[in-house]
């Protein structure tokens, strides 16, 4: 039989997980407390108020109650106090109560020990404890000395052998603070192994059972190790999320392993979207580095990248690093429009399936269904298909609660003015939906003659709807958003509890495509309409990359970005000097330069930094370097492909005067300059079509 641990171990432990096969096995269904914290929502419906206070009062609720509390103000050593207490008084432990207790002491062990959000930490005294008198009593939780976390690592197997001998089952959050045990003891080889067990005990790894470990193969270098800790994760369909990449981006970076860098860059786009100012630095440092410049293929051919691009709907191609030499790093920000304001590239919007739409819009019924009473929900839906469709949908607590310091008077105000600023940029004039809790309206500002003449308003024109007791109105709203393919009116970030089941493949980008946000002006609503391009990693197809980093709720501030470059050299069809031969209408700008520079100039959808272009016979000729000269040009190709975008897209162009602008032709040359980029941009306004 083989052991947890070492036999070596200060408590020479050689416990087993074998004799507690069948209990771990017949319980591996037993659902996990994700914070362990106190749960006990199920019994609070079905058992009286009066037993549940004689449950908390004996000796068995006052334990689990402060076990709980410890948990949640990260404070082992009260913890630890009353584990010895209960031992002393006999108090009988269950499953939960150990794995509270092994989740403090793993956490403690590893110097990760913290308090949940808004709780205060008190920490026990030496005194009641009859700990180490070098322990000092006022020592926050977050400053663990290593005495404290020998302490924890010790206990925390003491209280493991304990649980194993009294045969209490094992699971999922068992295995994860014994393997964060293991990990706090010597490393990630022995608690890899207790992972690796899980499966075999009817129990799923989950991402925590394995973060630990591998971040302790990424700080010790041990690169295959953490490769092979990646590749068990995929085969039980555990997603690394941010910190598990960056920690595998940062080990490959430093191994020179480039494959895994690029791979692991478009797990980021995959997953992520937005990286951390962390992950950007990561990214960064990367591609300063000398292996990052000696990477990348030359002599590609810019079709075959081109049609990779489209066949994966835009935005990455996939096919590995392209060109060589030293990559040009740059802090940097998008126009409106999508256009880089550094090298002039223009993002892209990258394509939603519609099967992918259809499906989002199951989920959200099923998942809606499953927590809000089912009659209520069908009861909405078949309201929906008498009075719509919406062209768009109001959170209607969201945006009256805005000014949360304002007089409450102001809920129905700030309402009525979305609703009126909404109608008024609709091409329709079609009254926009408004959800909220029906509580909303039986509030006192709501029975003031003003607002409840409004509330009746919109209940005849059907723009509101007010959810039943016991509902939540995000499913509502939610719901009538994917319905209609509409617009929801929000400033809610959407990252609690309810949205993360709809998980994080699709729901980000149906977020970043359907969102408005608002604020509110001396002069009204001012609306933020959902981005032109996709707000995520873009690999170009000259192999350029552009990674946005997450910023704060500010929306009025410009998002970050990163803007990677460096020369390009791809298999093209003609030279520079063929192509400027063939050039059917001269523009007179890149006339200029080319005779006052003496230079010719390449007229391709390519920007160029001195690049070097080849032909299919391998003939080489080098432009010269346009770097400086360049950047307006580059500038004028992105608002050119950004005009005939958004025009497809959203509408029609119309100036100040609100008069239509004639489309961009499209044989205009791509590299036509005709002034500066933003100059344009405040002189072009957009009519937004609400339908998305």
């Amino acid at each position: 039989m083989k052991r947890l641990w070492a036999a070596d171990h200060p408590f020479n432990v050689n416990t087993t997980f074998e004799h507690n096969s069948n209990l771990a096995k017949n319980n591996c269904a037993s659902p996990c407390n994700d914070t362990l914290s106190v749960n006990i929502e199920t019994q609070k419906k079905s058992e009286p108020t009066k037993l549940r206070k004689r449950m908390r009062e004996s000796p068995e609720g006052q334990l689990r109650y402060g076990l709980d509390m410890c948990s949640k103000r990260g404070d082992f050593l009260g913890a630890i106090s009353l584990y010895d207490n209960a031992m002393l008084g006999g108090v009988k432990f269950d499953q939960h109560n150990y794995n509270v207790l092994l989740y403090i002491c793993s956490s403690a062990a590893m110097g990760a020990l913290t308090p949940a959000k808004g709780r205060t930490r008190k920490i026990s005294s030496t005194t009641e404890l009859n700990l180490h008198p070098s322990i000092k009593t006022d020592e926050k939780i977050t400053q663990i000395t290593e005495k404290v976390k020998e302490l924890a690592l010790n206990r925390g197997f003491q209280i493991y052998e304990q649980m194993c001998s009294e045969k209490i089952p094992l699971n999922e959050a068992t295995f994860t603070s014994v393997a964060r045990l293991a990990v706090a003891k010597g490393g990630g080889d022995l608690a890899f192994e207790i992972v690796k067990q899980m499966p075999s005990y009817g129990i799923a790894p989950r991402l925590r059972s394995y973060s630990s470990v591998l971040f302790a193969f990424c700080k010790n270098m041990e690169v295959e190790k953490a490769y092979e800790v990646d590749e068990h994760m995929k085969a039980f369909g555990v997603e690394a999320e941010e910190p598990e990449l960056q920690s595998l981006l940062k080990l490959s970076a430093e191994a020179g392993r480039e494959e895994k860098v690029y791979c692991l860059l478009h797990r980021l786009r995959a997953s992520v979207r937005q990286i951390s100012p962390s992950t950007a630095n990561v990214i960064e440092q990367w591609f300063k580095g000398k292996v990052a410049a000696k990477v990348g293929a030359t002599g590609w051919n810019i079709e075959t990248i081109r049609k990779a691009t489209e066949s994966r709907g835009g935005g990455w191609h996939g096919q590995g690093w392209l060109n060589k030499g030293r990559w040009k790093i740059e802090h940097t920000s998008m126009t409106p429009t999508g256009v880089c304001r550094c090298c002039g590239e223009q993002l892209i919007t990258i394509d939603i399936d519609p099967l992918e739409t259809e499906n989002f819009a199951k989920s959200i019924v099923a998942l809606a269904t499953q927590r809000e009473v089912e009659s209520n929900f069908i009861k909405f839906q078949e309201w929906l298909d008498d009075h719509g469709p919406y062209e768009a949908i109001i959170d209607g607590a969201n945006v009256g609660l805005y000014r949360k310091n304002s007089a409450p008077s102001l809920f129905f105000s700030q309402l009525n003015a979305v609703v009126n600023g909404l109608r008024e940029r609709s091409p329709s004039k079609k009254w926009p939906l408004v959800v909220m809790h029906h509580k909303r309206t039986r509030e006192v500002p709501a029975i003031q003659s003003s607002n409840k003449q409004l509330i009746n308003e919109w209940i005849k024109v059907g723009a509101l709807y007010t959810t039943p007791t016991g509902s939540n109105d995000d499913w509502y709203w939610l719901y009538a958003t994917v319905k209609f393919k509409c617009l929801i009116i929000t400033r809610d970030e959407m990252r609690d509890h309810i949205f993360a089941t709809l998980g994080n493949d699709f729901f980000p980008k149906w977020k970043e495509r359907h969102q408005v946000r608002f604020t509110f002006a001396t002069h009204g609503p001012k609306f933020y309409m959902p981005p032109t391009y996709s707000i995520v990693i873009q690999e170009s197809e000259r192999g350029s990359w552009h990674i946005p980093i997450v910023g704060g709720d500010d929306i009025e501030i410009s998002r970050k970005w990163l803007c990677v470059t460096r020369p390009v050299e791809f298999q093209g069809k003609r030279q520079c000097g063929q192509a400027s031969q063939k050039r059917s209408q001269p523009d007179s700008k890149l006339s200029e330069l080319e005779h006052t520079h003496g230079m010719v100039v390449c007229q391709s959808d390519v920007a160029f930094d001195g690049a070097t272009v080849s032909d299919s016979n391998d003939d080489k000729a080098v432009c010269p370097d346009l770097s400086t000269l360049a950047a307006p040009i580059k500038a004028e190709v992105g608002r050119q492909k950004s005009r005939s975008s958004l025009s497809s897209q959203y509408g029609s162009k119309k100036n100040r005067r609100g008069h239509n602008l004639p489309p961009s032709p499209s044989s205009l040359p791509a590299s036509v300059t005709l002034t500066k980029l933003e100059s344009a941009e405040k002189n072009i306004d957009f009519s937004i079509d609400f339908q998305i």
